[in-house]
């Protein structure tokens, strides 16, 4: 697996600049562990996470999925904010409802034009290490992943 040419912080410095409005989103207090090929992404439950009933809504689950998902690519490929999302499957396993969840995101292929993530996701409490063994979502993620040639002198006059 490649090293990370960004740690946490970095990766909320680049979000800061090219996507202002989510920047809280990967505050670098959200990552429990970054590391090469993985990182576990911590979400606090609040009110607009659920669904009537207490149950944290499938859209947030999918969302925090794709949250680590690019986090990660982030940190192994620094500034490549032409990584988008091709395709987010997810299964819904058990009731989600916090107060805490935590992401587990591992990549399984880091490529020149594809990379896919496992993710898997728990409830648990913020003062607790999380049950792995018992996720609320597991899901699969595909960002395409478009090289951006260098810039040189334009030829234009």
């Amino acid at each position: 697996m490649r090293p990370l040419v960004a740690d946490a912080a970095g990766v909320h410095h680049y979000i800061g600049r090219i996507w202002p409005a989510r920047q809280d989103a990967y505050h670098p207090s959200r990552f429990a562990v970054l590391r090469p090929g993985f990182c576990r992404y911590r979400h606090t439950v609040v009110a607009e996470d659920l669904r009537p009933g207490g149950t944290v809504s499938g859209p947030t689950l999918m969302q925090l999925a794709d949250v680590a998902t690019y986090a990660l690519i982030l940190a192994h490929l620094g500034e490549a904010a032409l990584a988008v999302t091709t395709s987010l499957s997810i299964d819904f396993l058990r009731r989600a409802d916090g107060p805490q969840l935590y992401v587990d995101a591992e990549l399984v292929k880091l490529g020149r034009s594809l990379a896919i993530a496992r993710i898997t996701i728990v409830g648990g409490k913020a003062d607790a290490e999380p049950d792995m063994s018992r996720p609320v979502a597991i899901a699969s993620v595909t960002y395409s992943l478009t090289l951006v040639p260098e810039q040189g002198p334009s030829d234009a006059s």
